[in-house]
């Protein structure tokens, strides 16, 4: 019964260690990201943070991490992919909704300079209506935010392009 205690107890101790250890490498990895990229250092950043992200695939702190240093490059694809890894692992997290429809409306800009092609403009028709919402989900569980003038004239400043018909609707009912 003492060996079956004691293999139990070391068994206890060496999960609770790994997890600790996994733990603490996560937060130096963040810290040593967190320092890259206030010197402008992004590409090590991202790797740090990735490294991150495979230790603890379940941290939304990181994914956040990730998706505000792609912000940074303005990289708004890898952007949005993280923050909507934040959303799936802590769905309360009002920030990361913010920081979506920010990186979604900054994607939508720079589509707009290109030359758009009728699918371009559907998908740019389905990224508004997705900032739109984004921004509304963070205005919903932030009540007392701040900047909430601002993200209302954002919403506004969205559902203005969609009514000045900056997207062909004809071409949107045929696809």
């Amino acid at each position: 019964m003492k060996k079956i205690l004691l293999i139990v107890t070391l068994l206890f101790v060496c999960v609770a260690t790994s997890g600790c250890v996994n733990n603490f490498a996560v937060q130096e990895l963040n810290a040593k990201a967190k320092e890259y990229t206030q010197n402008g250092e992004y590409e090590e950043a991202i790797a740090r943070l990735k490294s991150a992200a495979d230790l603890a695939p379940n941290s939304f702190e990181t994914y956040y991490n990730l998706g505000s240093v792609y912000s940074k490059t303005q990289n708004w694809a890898d952007a949005i992919e993280n923050y909507v890894k934040v959303i799936t692992i802590n769905p309360d997290f009002a920030d990361a909704y913010y920081s979506l429809a920010v990186s979604e409306e900054n994607l939508l800009s720079t589509m707009l300079e290109g030359e758009l092609t009728p699918i371009d403009k559907k998908n740019i028709y389905d990224l508004m209506q997705k900032a739109v919402q984004d921004y509304q989900t963070y205005l919903d569980k932030s009540p007392d935010a701040k900047d909430r003038k601002d993200v209302e004239q954002s919403i506004d400043n969205l559902r203005q392009m969609q009514s000045d018909n900056m997207i062909d609707q004809e071409i949107l009912r045929r696809l």
